[in-house]
């Protein structure tokens, strides 16, 4: 194969948070298009990695072990960690308190809507989220679901501001976030690294 027609997704997201594909679905899918590595790179946790990682090794692909974390910012900022140590204890630790962190938000995000009417059930919002990470996007499908919205888009464009704006609980998750992110860095390799992975297998 040419090296300029080697393509690589480093920015996927799977049913362990708002995706719609298993993690080893994922990796069979990017496998199936034809790419020659792929990031699983879900919101706040790295519980599918491993399976992924695994998918990978069995069907040759390379996986690459990542994870989405949002920083506080003047705009929605978004930070992509690669080549992370998904054994790491600290990272694990904080990964925890994130989880729990984001089950309070899912609470919060849940009595705005229904104080406003919304007629949501959350077992039902957390029924779509089988890896336990319930965000808003799985509001945004419920809300879509019974017609409150025309599609995910909307809900987004329509609620933004319901929520995002949960002051308490969102501070202490970035807050979260930002310490975590200190200990990520020490299992983070530029993504220059993957590049020259894939270089030197074909040199």
């Amino acid at each position: 194969m040419n090296l300029d027609d080697r393509t690589i997704d480093l920015h996927t997201h799977s049913t362990e948070s708002d995706g719609a594909m298993s993690p080893r679905e994922v990796i069979r899918h990017a496998k199936e298009a034809g790419l020659s590595a792929v990031a699983l790179s879900d919101h706040d946790t790295i519980n599918g990695v491993a399976d992924a990682i695994n998918e990978g090794d069995k069907i040759g692909i390379e996986v690459v072990p990542a994870i989405e974390l949002s920083a506080q910012s003047e705009t929605e900022t978004h930070i992509l960690g690669y080549y992370i140590d998904i054994n790491s204890d600290i990272l694990n630790s904080k990964l925890s308190e994130v989880r729990k962190i984001r089950e309070l938000r899912s609470l919060d995000i849940y009595k705005r809507l229904t104080d406003l009417g919304f007629k949501i059930d959350l077992d039902e919002v957390r029924s779509i989220a089988p890896g336990g990470i319930v965000g808003r996007a799985h509001f945004a499908r419920v809300m879509a679901s019974k017609g409150y919205v025309d599609s995910v888009k909307d809900a987004f464009d329509k609620w933004r501001d319901l929520i995002e704006k949960l002051v308490i609980r969102e501070k202490l998750l970035k807050k979260r976030r930002r310490q975590l992110l200190d200990n990520v860095n020490k299992g983070v390799k530029k993504v220059d690294d993957l590049s020259n992975k894939l270089l030197k297998k074909d040199a």
